[in-house]
């Protein structure tokens, strides 16, 4: 909650595995707690509406936040500071295939490249020509 109101954020993608986390959060901005009784598909139609805390089911998306990570950062939509060196050798030693699975044994930590993709699920393309 001191992330948010320090940052401004509108809203906080949290890992749909922590569902105690989710609903806490939820509570204390006065926000509908029993998301659990809705279906993947619909809360994920969320990101568009009004919620704040968006819980990101990994199992379902990871593929999709994945690809879509990729193509932000070829398309050159993302500067990562040089600063956040953990977040450079996770991006470098992340090994990824042909089915757009990451092997998380494989790369350097992943929960940073986890956070970074989070956090992308806010953002679309622009209405401009990339």
């Amino acid at each position: 909650m001191q992330l948010k109101q320090r940052h401004h954020c509108t809203r906080l993608y949290v890992d749909g595995a922590n569902p105690e986390v989710i609903r806490e959060l939820k509570r204390r901005i006065g926000e509908y707690q029993d998301y659990h009784r809705l279906t993947e598909e619909q809360i994920w139609a969320f990101r568009n509406s009004s919620w704040q805390i968006i819980p990101v089911n990994f199992q379902k998306r990871h593929r999709e936040m994945l690809q879509w990570t990729y193509t932000l950062m070829s398309k050159r939509f993302i500067k990562i500071n040089p600063t956040l060196h953990n977040l450079i050798v996770s991006l470098r030693t992340a090994i990824v295939s042909d089915e757009w699975k990451l092997d998380k044994q494989q790369s350097s930590h992943n929960d940073l490249l986890d956070s970074l993709r989070l956090s992308l699920c806010n953002y679309e393309f622009p209405n401009c020509n990339p």
